[in-house]
C-alpha cells in the first residue's frame, strides 16, 4: 500500500529516512550524522510543513504493516515541475515495483493538479538507480552538481514529461 503521510506521522518518515541515510550515503545530500542528531521537533516541523502544504507530498509505501519506502514530492512556484526527492526502497522489497508504484503516484497527484515535467537528481555513479529511472522515462539532462560540499561524486539532473505516463 502506497499513501500520502500527515504530519503527525513524522516518526514513521523520520525511520525511513535514518534508514535510507545509513543504506544509501551516497545517494543524498545530506548524511546520517547531521539528520540523526536532529530533535523531534526539527523533524515534526519538517514533516508538518510538507504534509500540508499544498504543493508538497509525503508518500510512503507500506508492506504487512511496517513502512518500506519512501518519497518526497513539490511542485515548484511555476506550477510546471514536479520535483522528487528523498526516494527510498528498503533492500527487502526492491525490484517488487515498490519504487515504480511510488513514483506512480507522485506523478498522479502531479498531474491531476496540472503540472507538465517531473524531475530529480541521482548520484551518476548509482547505475542501477539511474537505470530505474531511465526505464521510467526519466531522461538525462545537462545540469549537474556536486553531491554535498567536498564530495568527489557528481549528482545529475534527469526529467520526463508527465504526458508519457
Amino acid at each position: 500500500m502506497i499513501r500520502t503521510i500527515g504530519p503527525e506521522e513524522w516518526p514513521v518518515w523520520r525511520e525511513l529516512r535514518l534508514r535510507a541515510l545509513a543504506d544509501a550515503p551516497t545517494a543524498f545530500r545530506a548524511t546520517i550524522d547531521e539528520e540523526s542528531t536532529q530533535p523531534d521537533d526539527w523533524w515534526s516541523e519538517m514533516v508538518g510543513a510538507t504534509a500540508e502544504h499544498p504543493r508538497g507530498g509525503l508518500w510512503v509505501a507500506w508492506s504487512e504493516g511496517e513502512a518500506v519506502a519512501m518519497l518526497f514530492g513539490r511542485i515548484d512556484k511555476e506550477h510546471t515541475v514536479l520535483e522528487i526527492g528523498a526516494m527510498w526502497v528498503a533492500p527487502a522489497v526492491r525490484r517488487l515495483g515498490v519504487g515504480s508504484g511510488l513514483i506512480q503516484a507522485a506523478i498522479e497527484w502531479a498531474r491531476s493538479l496540472g503540472v507538465s515535467v517531473a524531475s530529480l537528481w541521482v548520484t551518476e555513479e548509482n547505475v542501477e538507480a539511474v537505470a530505474f529511472y531511465e526505464r521510467h522515462r526519466f531522461q538525462p539532462t545537462e545540469t549537474t552538481d556536486v553531491l554535498r560540499p567536498g564530495s568527489h561524486l557528481i549528482v545529475r539532473k534527469l526529467e520526463t514529461r508527465i504526458e508519457w505516463w
